[in-house]
């Protein structure tokens, strides 16, 4: 590598232009050897031809040895057109460079000349003590004018060297892109590694969107749609980098597929909370008009007991044989009222608490009105036998939600916590997905 300055100032802070020539001419050199490799492989598989042999494989191993020559005669023109053209542009580059240094050469002359610091004229700095002290003297306008030109020769070669990068670039893809066919896993790959920014972006921005949906959630369940949705397109865009041969894509992918379990996970033990209230709920309805029904039984046996009682006044007797004729008349109402409210009591007051703990408040609704249910009938059977059902579902739901929470938040904070390199060990090692440590 041709020698490059640390200090470019007064061009710039850091090398504008850096690159190693030299390396780019041994990578030519090296596809050029692999080149000649591959053409004594041609060579080899085409003399197996001209070998006298008899038998009825013959045929078909003479066709497989110029089928695979084919082939390679593609391979070698691939190695060979690309070290040409790494060749050359090692060359411009090298060609490149040593006009940026000459443009260094000619911005250090005008600051001799000008007899000033030059890192106190970087581009975009004011000079300390120059520019703000004193006017141009007619003696300083040539060197001025030479840092100028000096700055704008160095643009000139950015620029150049820019417009060449990609052309090379892009016929070197042409070399690249002939008619030997690659696995479509290695297009894949290549695609990744070309759009490898913005798709890191992309299932970044979607994962914390999934994450504050699913926070959403549990306060508006509808919202869960859109969770769903967002962690289909993630463990699209993972499953393609990890298809891709990206690294860390695998165990990502996997995270989004626990996401997805766990989100259908939680739909299901909603349904099954739902499903047990409504059992405790007609339960206790079943339960509180029976209460109702005895209660009213109960009056009425007083009120006949009352009406037959002989040493009690003709009018207490008469009023209550009238009342047992009432209450006989309208027990069925009663049952039916304390069956209907208990069916149609509105669901009480839940904390935040009680919410972020059941994972949704409309989960929490479920859970809490059931176990107040269960409190006010505490000897009916069958309200505990239903409520038992919620319980178990309650256990489900959190061993379901809190692990999923606590994994994707840990995993989105991980490189910024202090367990961060025993995380990532853990991602490479146990889960196979490759990548290196956080710095």
């Amino acid at each position: 590598m041709s020698y490059r300055p640390l200090d470019w100032a007064p061009l710039a802070e850091t090398d504008p232009l850096p690159g190693d020539p030299q390396a780019i001419w041994d990578e030519a050199a090296r596809l050029r050897d692999m080149a000649a490799e591959v053409q004594d492989q041609i060579a080899a598989l085409r003399g197996i031809g001209e070998v006298d042999l008899v038998g009825e494989y013959v045929e078909e191993l003479f066709a497989s040895a110029e089928d695979v020559a084919k082939k390679l005669d593609l391979v070698r023109d691939r190695y060979v057109k690309v070290a040409g053209y790494l060749n050359q542009w090692a060359g411009e580059l090298d060609d490149l460079q040593r006009r940026t240094l000459a443009a260094l050469d000619n911005a250090l002359d005008a600051e001799r000349l000008l007899q000033r610091d030059a890192h106190a004229d970087l581009p975009g700095v004011i000079p300390s003590g120059y520019l703000g002290a004193h006017l141009v003297e007619p003696a300083e306008a040539p060197a001025l004018a030479m840092l100028a030109k000096a700055r704008q020769d160095l643009q000139r070669v950015l620029d150049e060297a820019t417009a060449r990068d990609r052309h090379w670039g892009r016929v070197i893809g042409d070399a690249i892109d002939d008619k030997l066919t690659d696995h479509w896993r290695d297009h894949l790959h290549h695609w990744v590694e070309r759009n490898h920014r913005w798709l890191k972006d992309l299932s970044t921005g979607l994962g914390w969107a999934t994450t504050i949906a699913a926070v959403g959630a549990m306060a508006f369940p509808p919202a869960g749609a859109a969770v769903l949705a967002l962690s289909a397109a993630n463990l699209a865009i993972h499953g393609t980098e990890a298809l891709g041969g990206e690294k860390g894509a695998l165990f990502e992918a996997g995270l989004d597929i626990a996401g997805i379990a766990s989100f259908g996970a939680g739909k299901l033990i909603s349904r099954g909370l739902d499903r047990g209230f409504e059992a405790t709920r007609a339960a206790a309805a079943t339960a509180a008009s029976g209460e109702a029904g005895a209660a009213q039984e109960a009056a009425i046996a007083a009120a006949k007991h009352t009406a037959e009682d002989a040493t009690r006044p003709v009018l207490e007797r008469e009023a209550a044989r009238m009342d047992a004729f009432r209450m006989e008349r309208q027990i069925g109402k009663v049952e039916s009222d304390a069956a209907k409210e208990i069916i149609e009591r509105p669901a009480a007051n839940i904390s935040f608490r009680e919410g972020l703990a059941a994972g949704s408040r409309e989960d929490a609704h479920l859970i809490n009105d059931t176990e107040l249910l269960a409190k006010e009938f505490p000897n009916d059977a069958r309200v505990h036998a239903a409520a038992a059902q919620v319980h178990a579902w309650k256990i489900a739901g959190r061993a379901n939600w809190m692990p999923a929470t606590a994994l994707d938040l840990g995993d989105k904070t991980a490189k910024y916590m202090p367990y961060a390199r025993a995380y990532k060990r853990f991602e490479d090692r146990y889960v196979l997905s490759g990548g290196e440590f956080y710095e």
